[in-house]
Parts: structure tokens; sequence; C-alpha cells
């Protein structure tokens, strides 16, 4: 434990065991909530199983009573076909468990680079947590490397090992310096995502960065998730994978135990005497939007007619809200344009909305220019009400109003993730270079005063001045990297700016406290020290940089903003329409962040979604 905390105190030192170990449970966690918020889970969650339907360790449930505790893959059993880039080489081996997949995995000809291809709703993105949950129980034992998710739907064309440093700080919380070491030594398996998501020339893009990197990194272990189609109409080769498997369609006896399962009888009728119902209800995905959907309307042969049928039968149910009381819930017009406005967001900004991400790039004409005016009028009245230097606060408030903290997301959500004894480690760090510049420059001070016939005076000034500087640029170095706290994913929606506020304030406020301290031994009392220009000034420029630093007072003044502007993009209390918009099963929520059930739901709420590039 000593030890621990020691190495918390060296700036850029090496992982260790106990980072490791957190790694993993944050990425459990994550594929945890993933798996429970998944539409297979909410469907099993509230099916009432009949005592005939089986449950893992020959149990059997009653009539009636919810499978709460079943597995998302009770009821549906994906098989996977082994794949090969050559056709005279294809296998017909066919896969039935994870384990199975996994073994694939780690074998010698494979070495860690496979492909999940499947066409859209088919189940890749569910294998992949699936894959990245078995690896972890291996890494926790082993010395394999851990598998971490990542989404290449927020790619925006950065080489991949700055791309994968930034997604893992944003994720887990995990300092560059520690991200560039495991990946330097292979010490993390990358599971990628999100790739269909872009477009034609970004695919073939991001895939020529992928692979120069395998290239380089030959013992890079690699998952990646891609449709069939893209390999087979785009030329991508994607040649660094030593194999895949492709996801094959249910068959109709998988389909009926699935529909049987979840007490839709009528629906296995339909799809029985249907053609176009029996092509949809062998993925997964449209299955399921069969099973929430489907009341015995005939269905056109499109994935996209059976998906605007889900939507609109979600947006139409009654159901009993935990987040609005009855009849306070917006409308089904009102959803529409709340959910419309975020899943154009998502178009070019990643598949998982974060409230607290909010940035002023999302105001719409004019409203820039105000949201400017409005953070620079309330940080130059914050300063100077508080230290009573109007000009001052004037400047501040120019300043503080032009630089934007949030396109530095590290060091906005350093303060957000600084924990108590991150911060301790933090201070303690930050007081050797603040020697180091208090004696140079004090130094400095005491020769230029010795003329003066003032040397103390010099070297106190200096000193003070080398202090500052020698802190601040610390700081600035430590927080570029991202500071060393615990790694864990976001549990909770807007919890960056919520902790960034706290932890802004109470370190305020303890400043504040060693002034009153310091003043009071030297006899002077609280009221004396506010009466000094000089303390009131320092304290208010504290004040200001804790809440513009935090991100707190941009994050509020933007949501008011988008408000009460003439769109009306979102309510005011967002985190409750989203948490609606769950129970309505077109959201997920993860954590802290929120996504579309399926981005062909994504897709339906887009100004044109017959002009948009289908995943299917």
């Amino acid at each position: 434990m000593v030890e621990s905390s020691l190495l918390q105190l060296l700036p850029g030192r090496q992982p260790t065991a106990q980072d490791r170990q957190q790694l993993i449970r944050a990425v459990g966690q994550q594929v945890r909530l993933c798996q429970q918020s998944s539409l297979y889970r909410l469907q099993q969650m509230r099916r009432p199983q009949q005592s005939v339907v089986g449950v893992p360790g020959g149990a059997r449930q009653r009539q009636g009573t919810p499978a709460a505790s079943s597995p998302p893959e009770d009821l549906i059993t994906l098989k996977f076909q082994i794949w090969s880039f050559r056709v005279t080489q294809q296998k017909t081996q066919v896969l039935s468990t994870i384990d199975e997949v996994v073994e694939l995995f780690q074998r010698d000809d494979i070495t860690g680079r496979l492909l999940i291809l499947g066409e859209a709703g088919a189940g890749k993105t569910h294998t992949l947590w699936r894959m990245t949950a078995k690896l972890l129980q291996r890494a926790a034992t082993t010395a394999s490397p851990v598998p971490v998710l990542l989404d290449l739907a927020d790619w925006q064309g950065e080489e991949l090992l700055p791309w994968v440093q930034g997604q893992l700080w944003q994720q887990y919380r995990l300092p560059m310096t520690l991200s560039k070491v495991w990946m330097e030594t292979h010490a993390l398996t990358l599971m990628l995502d999100g790739f269909d998501a872009l477009q034609g020339a970004q695919q073939r893009q991001c895939a020529r960065v992928v692979e120069t990197y395998m290239r380089s990194h030959w013992n890079q272990t690699v998952v990646f998730c891609c449709r069939r189609k893209i390999l087979e109409q785009t030329g991508i080769t994607l040649s660094e994978f030593n194999g895949g498997i492709h996801l094959r369609p249910l068959v109709a006896q998988q389909v009926k135990e699935y529909v049987m399962g979840v007490q839709r009888p009528e629906l296995w009728k339909g799809i029985k005497a249907s053609s176009v119902l029996q092509q949809l209800a062998r993925f997964p995905l449209l299955l399921n939007c069969l099973v929430e959907a489907y009341d015995g309307q005939a269905i056109q042969k499109k994935q996209s007619a059976l998906v605007q049928a889900y939507v609109e039968r979600q947006l139409s149910r009654p159901i009993q809200s935990r987040h609005y009381g009855q009849g306070q819930h917006p409308n089904e017009a009102t959803t529409r344009r709340y959910l419309s406005w975020l899943a154009q967001r998502m178009e070019h900004q990643g598949h998982t909305f974060y409230i607290d991400e909010l940035r002023p790039a999302l105001l719409p004409g004019t409203s820039g220019w105000v949201y400017r005016l409005l953070l620079g009028l309330c940080l130059a009245l914050l300063v100077g009400s508080v230290s009573q230097q109007w000009l001052v606060g004037l400047a501040v408030g120019l300043m503080g109003s032009q630089v934007d903290v949030e396109a530095a997301p590290t060091y906005q959500l350093s303060l957000a993730s600084l924990t108590g004894p991150a911060g301790l480690a933090l201070g303690l760090r930050v007081v050797i270079p603040a020697l180091v510049g208090a004696l140079l420059l004090g130094g400095v001070g005491w020769l230029g005063a010795v003329r003066f016939g003032n040397p103390s005076a010099g070297f106190g000034i200096g000193g003070m001045l080398g202090g500052l500087l020698g802190a601040a640029g610390f700081l600035v170095l430590e927080l570029k990297v991202g500071l060393q706290g615990i790694i864990q994913i976001r549990l909770q929606p807007n919890q960056d700016v919520m902790h960034g506020v706290r932890h802004g304030l109470g370190a305020w406020l303890l400043v504040a406290a060693v002034i009153v301290g310091i003043g009071a031994i030297a006899g002077l009392s609280p009221g004396a020290l506010m009466a000094s220009p000089t303390v009131r000034t320092g304290l208010a420029l504290l004040l200001a940089l804790a809440l513009w630093s935090s991100y707190g007072l941009q994050h509020f003044l933007i949501r008011g903003l988008l408000c009460f502007s003439a769109q009306r993009p979102m309510p005011w209390n967002y985190r409750r329409f989203l948490g609606y918009a769950t129970e309505r099963r077109l959201l997920q929520q993860v954590g802290g962040g929120y996504r579309f059930v399926h981005d062909l739901v994504r897709q339906q709420f887009l100004p044109d979604p017959s002009s948009h590039r289908r995943l299917g």
C-alpha cells in the first residue's frame, strides 16, 4: 500500500499491477452495463416464461415469473462460421459458443487478429461484448492482454495510437502516459466496433490507418467488427487480419424458440405464413423489432420499414414512466424533435452521447456569440463584485470568454476525475517544481535587489513569482496527459461537470481556509483579511478559475441557450428526457452515456432517413 502510494507521486511512471486490475474492473463494468441495457435483455426481463422454458442450470421458472436473471443469449444462440479471405480456403466449420470463438482468436494461425463479420442487426456488437467478457476473465488470472472497447464512429482521421490514447482517457480515465506504455508493450487487445458507421472514403482511410499500425506492431491483438458486404463492395482488404467469423442468419427453429419464449405465438403464425417476415426474422435485431411491433399487419420487404414500424410502436405505446408524472411526458411530436436533434449530433460525433459533452459548436445561428457574451459577463460580474476591481473583472471576462477549455478535454476531465488521494499526490508533486522555480527566480531577484540595498525583498518577490510559474508549468504538462486518478468509467449522466464543479469549489474553499489560517496566526481576523484588495482579488480570481476550468459555467449556459432557442432541440432537464426515451426502448443508457438501441433506429430520426446510407 505504501509503495503504491509513493508510485503515485512519480510523473510519467510505469503502469502497476493495481492499474491493470482497475482497468479490468472498469472494462468489465462497461460490458455488463452494455449487455444489461441491450434490447435482447430488456425484452427478456419483461417476458413471462412458461414452465417448459429452461433456464441455466436446468432449473425451470413458473408461468408469469419475469426472467430478469437470464442472460441475453438464452433464447438466441448465434452460430459463427469460420471465414477466410481466400475463397479456396473458406471453412465450413461452424462454432456454436463464444468459448469456441475465443479459442479460435487465440489459435497460432490467428494470433489474436480476428474479424467479426455479419450484416446489420446480425449480432456483431453483441458478439464483441461477449468476447470482451471472456477475454477479461482470462486477463484477470493470466498475463494476457486486457481487452478495451473502442468505437470507430468517433474516429476523425487521427493516427491509431493518439486516437486510442484519447479514447482510453475519455472512457476509462486512463492517463496517456500509461496507455502509451501499454500500447507499446502490446498489453491491450483493441475491440473495435462502429466501422460500419463511417462513410465510404472514411472507411478506406480508417482501414489503412488500422492496418498500418498493425503492420508495424506485429504483436498487437485486434478484434474488428465489419459488415461482410463492405469488404466485398469497396475493395478494402484488411489483410493484416488472419481470419474471421461470419454470423450466420437464424434458422427457423431458432426463430420459433425465441418467439415462443417471449410469449408471441401469434407472431410465429404470422412468420410461418409470410415469406417476407421469414427473411426479416433471420436477423436478431429485426426479430426483436418484430416482437415489439408486429400486430398482424403487412410489412414491406425492407429493413427500414420494419424498423420504422418499431419506432412508431415505441413512440405510441402507453407506458408508466418513472421520469414523468401522468400526462406530463412530452408528446410524440416533441419526442421526435428531441431525438432528431440527438440523431443528427451522433451522425459525426460518435454513437454515445454524454450530457456533459455539450459544446458551443452545437449552438445554432448567432447563439455562439450570445454564449461568449454571457460567459464573459458572468466572469466579469463574479470577479468584479467580489474583488471590487471592475477592470480586473472585465479583463478576466474577456479572456475567459475567448478560451475554450472544452477544446482540451484532458484539462477539463482531469479536474472532474481527480480523487482525494490523487489530489494529495498532485499537490506533493507540485511542490518540487514550485521550489525549483522559487529558488531560481528568488536568486535572480536577490542578485538584482542587492544594488538597491534590499536583497530580501527581491528574493521574496522573485521566489513567489518563480513558485507560481513552476507550479503552473508543471500543472500544464500534467493536465495535458491526464491526471492519474482511479481508472473508471462514467456511471451517472452529467457526472463530469458535477464532479468538476465540486472539486473546483472544494479546492477554492481549501485555499480560502489556508489564507484565513495564516491570517489568524498573524493575528488578523477574516474581516481584516477580506478588507485587503489583494486577498479579495486573489480569491475572486481563484473562484472564477474553479468555475471556468470545471466547465460548469459554460455547460449550464449552453444548456440554457439550446433549451430556449427557437428550435428548442432539448428540454432543460435533459437527463429526465433521455431516461424517458430509454424507457420507450429507443435509447439505451450505458453508464453515464446514451446511445440508440441500434444505428438503424437512429437513422429513422434523421431529417431524411431514406437518403442516408443504409447499414444493411
